[in-house]
């Protein structure tokens, strides 16, 4: 198992365009892949919500700085969940996700975006 995840830590520092060295310095012997940061990614964001107010359809653009566990939730201002549009681990990376809420009345609901490194919300308005 440790060559494995000894392989996997390579393959992630080679896909960054780290040197060998500069991946391992970070690491313990197992070399943690969740540790691995991109110097190219300035920070864990949402970049952009474009269009905001919207309709049909928006896009949510955010990046992730280290290889985490990441979740992306919609919610209506009473708190309820609408939709949850990611949940799985993601590397480092600019993403871009679309939403078009189904069945949804027009008004405001929070894009939350979660991960190991913290959690950020913001406004999205709905018209019909």
């Amino acid at each position: 198992m440790k060559i494995f995840t000894y392989l996997f830590c390579v393959f992630i520092c080679t896909q960054l365009s780290l040197a060998q060295d500069d991946c391992e310095e970070g690491y313990d012997y197992e070399c943690n892949p969740l540790s691995i940061k991109n110097p190219f990614l300035e920070s864990f964001s949402i970049n952009n919500i474009y269009p905001n107010p919207f309709n049909p359809q928006t896009t949510i653009e955010y990046a992730i700085d280290s290889y985490s566990y990441v979740r992306v939730n919609i919610y209506n201002l009473n708190g309820v969940l609408v939709e949850s549009l990611i949940d799985t681990y993601q590397s480092p990376g600019y993403y871009l996700i679309s939403w078009s809420p189904s069945g949804q009345s027009s008004g405001i609901f929070i894009v939350n975006l979660i991960s190991n490194q913290g959690s950020i919300t913001e406004k999205l308005l709905y018209i019909k």
